[in-house]
């Protein structure tokens, strides 16, 4: 692995209910957040959706893991806290999740050569128009990793084009982000 940064959390730098405002999610009962972290993002979304809704928090590191599931226990929503590498096949059906949405990962995913195995899985779970949505660090910041292992809106929008997605919208997030908003097409990607 040539970048680890499990075990992290982007609370610090994002606010939850300002990503949600950037989000449509109209029709979504079913929401992947992929490298959950502590889960803020998570457990926000799941207030939303309500009783309609279901959460998959999603998360390679432990602690994290436990993390969400402490916080979720006395809270009367829909998260299922999965410990799980998104570059793997993880226990969700095919076709069967809304939204796939991932904040301040896929930088880590292309520095450890895994965007292959990553996009083949989201293709695997998302359902066909459905939506998966980027959020990272700009390059043009301080905040987040080193320069060198950011991903412009540029690189982000190239591969997620080259995996059959359509962009649908490009926009900055807060101070330090960028997110991107892609549909998967009918058909499927790279495989």
């Amino acid at each position: 692995m040539k970048h680890c940064d499990y075990g992290k959390s982007s609370e610090k730098y994002l606010n939850a209910k300002e990503v949600l405002n950037k989000i449509e999610m109209e029709g979504c009962k079913r929401f992947l957040d992929a490298g959950c972290g502590n889960g803020f993002i998570s457990i926000e979304v799941a207030k939303k959706l309500g009783k309609n809704g279901e959460v998959y928090a999603v998360d390679i590191h432990e602690p994290s893991i436990k993390k969400v599931r402490e916080k979720i226990k006395n809270l009367n929503i829909k998260v299922k806290a999965i410990l799980a590498d998104i570059t793997k096949k993880i226990p969700i059906e095919e076709n069967s999740v809304d939204i796939y949405f991932m904040a301040n990962v896929l930088h880590g995913i292309v520095a450890n050569e895994k965007t292959d195995e990553l996009m083949k899985e989201i293709n695997r779970v998302l359902k066909p128009k459905g939506k998966l949505i980027i959020v990272d660090f700009r390059v043009d910041k301080p905040a987040g990793p080193p320069e060198n292992l950011k991903i412009s809106e540029e690189k982000c929008v190239e591969i997620l084009n080259s995996y059959g997605f359509k962009i649908e919208n490009i926009d900055k997030l807060g101070k330090y982000h960028y997110i991107v908003t892609a549909r998967k097409l009918q058909r499927e990607g790279k495989t």
